[in-house]
C-alpha cells in the first residue's frame, strides 16, 4: 500500500525485492491506502502477498445490483464442482463492516432508550413539582392579578424558579458531557471535534422542554379567576 511504500522509503517501488516476516518477494504494484480494520485504528502499512497454488483463503466477489442470489447460486455450484469435500460458506462484506461497530450500535440503541426514559421521568417529576407549586402559590398569584399583574407577568413569576433550576442543571451537566464525549471519541483514529453549539443546542432543548412541561400549570394559574380563588382561600 502507499503507507507501506512511505514506511520503507521507496521512491520507485515497482520491481523492488523486499522481505516481510522472513518472506521475500518482488513488488508488482502499489494500491491506494485503505482501512483494513475499523475506524478505531488509523491507516496501517499493508503488504498483500499473492501466492499461486495456495490451497486455502477467501475469494472476494463483487455482484451486480439485484443479482446477488443468482451470483451466490453460481458460486455454490462452482465451489462444489472444484472443492466437493468442504462445505460452501460465504458472508457479505457490509455485514462484516457492521460487526466492526457492533458495540457502538448497542451503545447507540441503549443511549436512545435510556435517554428517552430519563427525559420522561424528569418531565414527570417537573410536572409534579409544578402542580405542587401552583397549589402553594395560587393565593399569591391571585392577589397579584387583583393589583394589575398580566398573564405574561404571572407566567414569568411562576416559571422563573424552574428556569433557574434548569439552568443550574445545564451548567452542571455540560462539563460532564464534554468530558465523557471526549473520552469516548478518543477511541477512534478519525473523529469530529466537539463544538460548543452541540451543547448549547442541548441546553436550549432542555430549557424549552422544561417550560413546555410547566406551561399548563402556569397558564392555569394565570387564567384562574382571582375572585373565586380568594373566596375559597
Amino acid at each position: 500500500s502507499e503507507s507501506a511504500v512511505k514506511e520503507m522509503g521507496l521512491k520507485d517501488p515497482i520491481g523492488t525485492v523486499i522481505s516481510v516476516f522472513n518472506k521475500r518477494g518482488t513488488i508488482v504494484g502499489v494500491v491506494n491506502d485503505f482501512n483494513g480494520q475499523s475506524l478505531h485504528h488509523g491507516l496501517m502499512p499493508i503488504v498483500i502477498d499473492i501466492k499461486e497454488g495456495l490451497n486455502f483463503g477467501t475469494i472476494l466477489v463483487r455482484t451486480k445490483a439485484g443479482q446477488t442470489a443468482e451470483a451466490i447460486n453460481s458460486l455454490r455450484q462452482l465451489y462444489n464442482r472444484l472443492n466437493p469435500g468442504y462445505a460452501f460458506s460465504y458472508s457479505f462484506l457490509d455485514d462484516s463492516y457492521q460487526n466492526l461497530y457492533r458495540s457502538e450500535q448497542v451503545i447507540s440503541k441503549l443511549s436512545r432508550v435510556f435517554g428517552i426514559l430519563c427525559i420522561f421521568i424528569s418531565c414527570l417529576g417537573l410536572f409534579g413539582l409544578a402542580v405542587f407549586a401552583a397549589e402553594q402559590r395560587t393565593r399569591e398569584m391571585s392577589i397579584r392579578k387583583v393589583f394589575g399583574a398580566t398573564i405574561g407577568q404571572i407566567f414569568v413569576l411562576f416559571s422563573q424558579g424552574f428556569v433557574k433550576l434548569i439552568c443550574i442543571s445545564i451548567i452542571l451537566a455540560v462539563p460532564a458531557a464534554w468530558v465523557v464525549a471526549g473520552l469516548w471519541l478518543q477511541r477512534f483514529a478519525y473523529k469530529i471535534d466537539l463544538s460548543w453549539w452541540i451543547f448549547a443546542l442541548g441546553g436550549v432543548f432542555a430549557l424549552s422542554l422544561g417550560l413546555l412541561t410547566i406551561c399548563s400549570q402556569a397558564a392555569r394559574t394565570g387564567l384562574s379567576n382571582p375572585a373565586k380563588t380568594l373566596r375559597s382561600e
